[in-house]
């Protein structure tokens, strides 16, 4: 059987990044020599930006296949369970004894956050566990390029593939600690959609205007997505620019915004809607996701998406 005949299980598959966040806020520069601080708040929630927006992807309706390893503790319990609530289909998650779950320590200051890693089972998917799932999806999102970096050196092979098997393909690579950015352009023949935030992309190209780096990566990937925070989104895709503003909200905090505005975005572009609405569906989820504290508590499901913004 031709495998682009084959029926499709899942609107969406990903690899994840298993693991939980420990939100803390308020005065949080540490002070070295045994000095104690005292900080305003705490909130520990599943974080793992492949998670967040598979949660939100399940949320909107989309099937989502997502797979992955977690540990078996109590970490990797929180993690589990938050995604079979938002209807995340994990029969491809394995559970490991001798590897602990991945723990982000994010340090939130007002609207900004510093992020501290333990990467465990973050990257512990192999290659094959994906590539022998391609061929029952319609979409894959390839999330934390640069975290679950063992997978790396088999994109391009597995991508490729993917794209035999008739799926289209989306990449936010996420921030890359190493700040090389390497591996990216060799990928943009087989991304459909490339999906970085305004950072990144100053990162990536080396221009100081998020917006020149936009114009100059689309000379490279066929539609270029941009989160902007607050300022909204835009998109360069074959040549036409689109800019949408985003939903005033009072931040509570902004760990997985862009997460649920790729989700947002995805829901949009695979029901064949205008770039403009896809824009302004992820900048809903996105907006509706900072309202919230953590990465998943503010996600908006697809009847609150009809009432507010399918109108």
């Amino acid at each position: 059987m031709d495998k682009q005949s084959i029926e499709k299980q899942y609107d969406i598959i990903t690899a994840l990044d298993i693991c939980v966040d420990l939100i803390v806020k308020g005065n949080v520069e540490p002070q070295f020599n045994q000095a104690e601080k005292l900080v305003d708040d705490y909130y520990l929630e599943m974080g793992g930006t492949a998670c967040i927006f598979a949660c939100q992807c399940a949320r909107l309706g989309l099937t989502t296949a997502g797979i992955g390893v977690a540990g078996r503790d109590l970490f990797g319990e929180l993690a589990i369970q938050r995604l079979k609530k938002c209807g995340v289909d994990i029969t491809a998650v394995r559970i490991y004894d001798f590897l602990k779950t991945g723990l982000g320590i994010a340090l939130c200051k007002g609207n900004d956050r510093a992020i501290l890693t333990y990467t465990g089972t973050i990257d512990a998917v192999k290659p094959e566990w994906i590539e022998e799932k391609l061929h029952l999806a319609r979409h894959l999102h390839i999330a934390g390029y640069y975290l679950m970096s063992s997978l790396k050196m088999h994109w391009e092979r597995l991508i490729s593939y993917a794209k035999s098997c008739g799926l289209t393909i989306s990449l936010d690579t996420n921030w890359d600690p190493s700040e090389l950015w390497d591996g990216i352009y060799k990928l943009s023949q087989y991304i459909d959609l490339f999906m970085p935030n305004d950072n990144e992309v100053m990162a990536i190209t080396g221009e100081k205007d998020a917006l020149r780096g936009l114009e100059k990566l689309s000379g490279y990937f066929k539609t270029v997505v941009m989160k902007m925070g607050e300022k909204g989104a835009a998109a360069i895709s074959d040549g036409k620019f689109q800019y949408t503003e985003s939903f005033p909200v009072k931040v509570v905090d902004t760990i997985g915004a862009g997460d649920s505005f790729n989700a947002g975005f995805l829901y949009g572009w695979l029901n064949s809607l205008p770039m403009k609405d896809c824009l302004s569906i992820g900048c809903f989820c996105g907006s509706s996701n900072v309202a919230m504290q953590g990465g998943i508590e503010g996600q908006p499901c697809l009847k609150d998406l009809a009432h507010n913004y399918l109108r």
